[in-house]
C-alpha cells in the first residue's frame, strides 16, 4: 500500500521529530491556534481528519500536556464520539469511510489570562490502514481590555495591506523571539526566529487574505497579536 509522509510543522514548544504517516486518511491540520479575550466562556479550536481508506478505522487519541494550564483553567477534548473532562487523557472510536472525524479541543479559560497548549497523538489501530499523527493546539486567553502589560514594548506593522513584505519595529529595545503566522481557520502559515528591533517578514508566498502574527519573546513575558491583509 502506498504511503505519504508529512512531517509535523516544527514549532518552539515541540522537542523532537513527529510525523504524519497515512494510507487514506488526511488530517486537515496538524498545528492549530486561537487567541480570545479571557472573559469569553471558552475557547474550542476545532479540527478534523477524514477517511477515504474505503473501511471503517479504529482511531485512538491520546492526550500529552505540554506545560501546565494557567491556574483555574479547565479543558475537554472532543472526538467523534463523545466530549471528556479533563480526566480522561485516551479514547478510541470508530470512523466509517467517506467521514469526518471531529478532534476539537475545547478551553475554559474563566477570566483567567495565559496559554495553554497540548499535544494529541492520533494512530490507528486498524492493521491495514497505517496512521500515525502528532497534533499541537494552542490557546491564548488575552488580559481584558484597559490591562497595561509593562513588559511589552510598543510594536509598529507596516505595511497593512502588506504585499510581499512587512515589517515590525519594536520602540527602544530589541526582540529575540519566535514570529508565527496563521491563517483565518487557525492553522500555523509560517513561524520565523527573529532577532533586532527592526524586523523584515518575507510573506510573498501567502495567499491574498487575512493573517493573525503572534509574536512571542524567549522570555515569555507577553505576548502580542497583530492582524495584516496580504494582497
Amino acid at each position: 500500500m502506498k504511503q505519504l509522509i508529512f512531517p509535523l510543522l516544527a514549532c518552539f514548544f515541540i522537542s523532537g521529530a513527529s510525523f504524519a504517516q497515512t494510507s487514506g486518511l488526511t488530517l486537515y491540520a496538524d498545528s492549530l491556534h486561537k487567541e480570545a479575550p479571557a472573559s469569553q466562556f471558552q475557547i474550542d479550536i476545532t479540527n478534523y481528519i477524514i477517511n477515504n481508506s474505503g473501511q471503517t478505522v479504529t482511531l485512538k487519541w491520546t492526550r500529552t500536556l505540554q506545560q501546565p494550564f494557567p491556574t483555574g483553567w479547565v479543558t475537554n477534548f472532543c472526538d467523534d464520539s463523545l466530549c471528556y473532562l479533563n480526566p480522561v487523557s485516551s479514547a478510541i472510536f470508530n470512523l466509517p469511510t467517506g467521514d469526518t472525524g471531529l478532534l476539537k479541543p475545547v478551553f475554559y479559560p474563566y477570566e483567567n489570562p495565559g496559554t495553554g497548549i497540548y499535544r494529541i497523538k492520533l494512530e490507528s489501530l486498524t492493521p491495514t490502514v497505517p496512521y500515525l499523527a502528532n497534533i499541537v493546539y494552542e490557546a491564548v486567553a488575552t488580559e481584558a481590555v484597559g490591562v497595561q502589560n509593562l513588559d511589552q514594548p510598543e510594536i509598529m506593522l507596516l505595511p497593512n495591506p502588506a504585499d510581499h513584505f512587512i515589517f515590525l519595529a519594536f520602540a527602544g529595545t530589541d526582540f529575540e523571539g519566535i514570529i508565527q503566522i496563521f491563517d483565518a481557520s487557525g492553522r500555523t502559515i509560517k513561524t520565523f526566529s527573529e532577532v533586532g528591533s527592526i524586523l523584515n517578514l518575507d510573506i510573498s508566498s501567502l495567499d491574498p487574505g487575512p493573517y493573525t502574527l503572534i509574536i512571542r519573546p524567549l522570555n515569555n513575558r507577553f505576548v502580542v497579536s497583530k492582524t495584516f491583509i496580504k494582497r
